[in-house]
């Protein structure tokens, strides 16, 4: 799954050779999911353009850095400030890890709200993900968990979408471009992952994956559920995604 037949080549290869249908699908699609209503054509021509599409430079700097970006602050932070940008009420937020409580919509679920656990547990999301060794995996793993522990103030689920597909890049694998995913059912499964995570046999990984008929595109990973880790919560204040 998601063999491109480069794998061997410097990091980042396929997806500079990809990177015009990247822009355009990934930043559609991912911002569908979000509720956006433009088309597909109206993102092909905002880049075609030059003129600004959500998702477009986050992309850019994770094809462009592919051999030094990492899972560590650093990389995640300028991924999110980049994805951010404008979206937030108060700017400070864009690239800083959340310094107040949220809550989740529709969902039970409390992060935390302490600034100094938030820390703790990036880290060690961060570190658990630099363990695993599987791009896939890898990738399913930060899809679940960067929103699940909500570390800024919004835009989580965005971050997540782009960071999953960096050990992908990296890899010369075939990016998620959640072409095709329907935003009803990425938002159920996102829930069920906010909602029953004290049953992580609850959720598969198949709940994230969703077939594509185009070719070398996929929108899920295979994990396995002995390498997750559960991320505690508790009460929060303002809602984020």
């Amino acid at each position: 799954m998601g063999d491109t037949g480069q794998t061997r080549l410097p990091a980042g290869s396929y997806g500079r050779a990809v990177l015009n249908r990247l822009l355009i699908d990934l930043s559609w699609a991912s911002s569908h999911l979000e509720g956006n209503t433009y088309t597909r054509l109206d993102t092909r021509e905002l880049i075609e353009h030059g003129r600004a599409a959500q998702g477009k430079a986050a992309i850019e700097l994770l094809v462009e850095n592919a051999d030094a970006a990492g899972f560590n602050r650093f990389t995640l932070l300028n991924l999110h400030s980049t994805l951010a940008e404008n979206l937030l009420p108060n700017p400070a937020d864009e690239g800083r890890l959340r310094q107040h409580g949220v809550e989740i919509g529709k969902s039970v679920y409390r992060p935390l709200t302490v600034p100094a656990q938030i820390e703790e547990m990036l880290d060690l999301l961060l570190d658990k993900a630099n363990r695993i060794e599987d791009p896939f995996e890898q990738s399913f793993f930060v899809m679940v968990h960067l929103p699940y522990l909500q570390p800024f103030a919004d835009v989580n689920k965005r971050s997540s979408r782009l960071a999953a597909n960096l050990p992908l890049i990296r890899a010369n694998l075939c990016p998620l471009t959640f072409l095709d995913v329907p935003e009803q059912a990425y938002n159920r499964a996102v829930l069920g992952v906010y909602d029953m995570s004290a049953r992580p046999r609850s959720i598969s990984p198949s709940s994230m994956i969703w077939p594509s008929p185009t070719p070398c595109v996929w929108h899920g990973a295979r994990s396995s559920s002995s390498r997750s880790a559960k991320l505690s919560g508790s009460p929060g204040a303002s809602r984020s995604t």
